[in-house]
Order: C-alpha cells, then structure tokens, then sequence
C-alpha cells in the first residue's frame, strides 16, 4: 500500500472577508500554419490571454451538460512536439453563464496567472494581504524549480454541468469528454493521446464533477486532482470502494486530494483518503491554510494543481 501525507499549515492566516458560495503547436506544416493562424484570432476579451494561444470551441452535444470549451496553449511550448494537457473542471459558482464558465479556470482561479507564475521563478505570494501560502512550502517549490523547471501544459477548460439539475449527468458529461472533447482538443492541438500524458482536475463542484468522470472512464488519465472537491457527508468510502472497483485491472492514475483549514469539505476529503488507503489504492493528501473560495485558488491552489500535474504526467512520442 502506497500513500502519501504532505501538511503545510506553518503560516498564520489573514482574516478572509469573502463569504463562502455553497457550490460555490499546433500541428507541422500546412496544418500547424492553419491551426496557429485560427488561434492567434481571440474572439473576444476573454480569449486574449497573455502568454497563451487559445482556442474557443463550440461542440456537439446537449447545453445542459455540455458543448464549449476553451483551450490554452502556451506560446513557451515547443510547436514540433507533442504536449501533456489537463482537463480542468470548475464549481458551482462559475456554472450558471457560460462565459464565466469558460473563464472559470484561466481568470477566477488564476490558473493562467499561475501558470506564468511557476514559468517565471522565484514564486512568491501574489497577494500580500493573504497568508495562505507556508514561507517554507515556497521555498521548497523555488528549490524544485531551480532545479527541474516547470515544463507546461496544455489547458482544456470545458464547461462543467451541474450534475443536481441534470438527470445523468455524470453519465452524459463522461461520454462527452470521451467521444467529443479529446478528441476535437487532439486533432486541433499537438497533445498526447495517451492516458500518461493526459490530466483531470476539479475544484469544488467541478472536483466531484472530475472524480465521477475519472470512475467512469478511468482509462482516460494518468492523473487526478481533486481540489477542496465536494464530497458528501458520509459518502467518501462509496467513493472510494467505487473507485476501487473501476481502477481494477486498470494502470492506477496517480491521485491528489488538496484541502485547507477552512474547506467545508476538509473532513470528508481526508476521510476519502483514508478510505482509498483501505482499498490500496494510493493517493497523495495535501492540506494548506486558507478558506474554500477563489482566492485561495488564485494565490494557492491552482499553482499547487499545475505544479503537481507537471511533475505526474508522462512526456507523450514526438510528433
């Protein structure tokens, strides 16, 4: 049995005056000149994102669960290779328009910021009026990156369904990722194919969302985050014995589950952890200071979420 504690609650915490919502390159030649060409033409404000090429997609499939996505692909990103990628869910706050949806990851959670963050060392606190990061767990991560920079990923940042108002969503949204999604993303974007190269991440809602999906369609990934995902009371050693029912005789994905000192969720997170422990399948907990909101995801979590799934996944084959 393989696992995992890392605890990082050293620094005192700022008060958090946010209230807490409740669920809330492109290929070579000819086609990699197209391909580049269509997105270096960002339709909007929302896809002008410095540092990253993006790519608006509109997809088949039904509203309620799904059909847009927007993709970043970092312009640091060497265009005659092939590239590892995250899938990134968001929460129930981000849900209800489907602009915000797809601004969810990149602008509400900082995740574009955080991704020039760990590409520029030294990491140091975005905000200075919040103290959710521990002083040693940035010196730590400014370690590692002197040492083995931070490569980068491709973003893929679909519009998550609220699986309370859809009758099998998490059903409808697997399939769709399976059938629609990847494949549209690898045929418009040089990324792996394979599960080593390919990550899933969620964060509240968006993190149940992604644990659904991964028991689903384990095959798909090499790679799950759940950050402060939302776990019922109760209900984490069904998630655990289901998902150790679907990773049977399947190649295991390496799993983090990230929680903080105010996550309503925080109990039954380490509670799923240990229930995973149970039934021998590993996963990593991370705990760190700071409440269940935005701002902790852009000035903590989603560097911690990026950072994490560019040291797990597999370079894919070359082009």
């Amino acid at each position: 049995m393989s696992h995992r504690l890392i605890v990082a609650l050293r620094a005192p915490l700022a008060p958090d005056r946010r209230r807490f919502a409740r669920r809330g390159f492109l290929g070579l030649g000819v086609a990699a000149a197209s391909a580049v060409s269509g997105l270096g033409h960002a339709r909007n404000s929302r896809t002008a994102i410095d540092g990253f090429r993006t790519l608006d997609l509109k997809l088949d499939g039904d509203p309620r669960v799904s059909n847009r996505a927007l993709v970043l692909v970092p312009e640091t990103l060497d265009p005659t290779k092939k590239h590892r990628s995250v899938v990134l869910l968001h929460g129930y706050g981000q849900a209800h328009r489907v602009p915000s949806a797809l601004d969810a990851w990149w602008r509400h959670y900082g995740g574009a910021e955080a991704h020039r963050r760990l590409q520029a060392p030294p990491l140091r606190r975005a905000r200075s009026s919040v103290w959710y990061w521990d002083p040693q767990r940035i010196d730590d991560i400014n370690a590692e990156l002197s040492t083995h920079p931070f490569e980068g990923l491709v973003l893929i940042c679909p519009v998550t369904p609220i699986p309370y108002f859809v009758r099998g969503a998490f059903s409808k949204f697997s399939s769709w990722v399976e059938k629609t999604l990847l494949p549209t993303v690898r045929d418009k974007v040089p990324i792996g194919t394979d599960a080593a190269s390919t990550g899933l991440a969620g964060h509240s809602m968006g993190g149940n969302v992604a644990l659904e999906l991964l028991i689903r369609k384990p095959h798909l990934f090499g790679s799950f985050s759940g950050v402060q995902l939302e776990v019922a009371k109760k209900k984490s050693w069904r998630y655990a014995a289901r998902l150790a029912a679907a990773l049977e005789g399947q190649d295991q994905p390496k799993i983090q589950l990230h929680t903080a000192t105010r996550d309503p969720y925080r109990n039954e997170i380490v509670k799923l952890h240990r229930h995973l422990e149970k039934k021998d399948v590993a996963s990593e907990l991370r705990k760190s200071w700071g409440a269940h909101n935005r701002l902790w995801m852009q000035e903590l979590g989603s560097v911690e979420t990026l950072l994490w799934h560019d040291r797990t996944l597999e370079a894919p084959a070359s082009l």
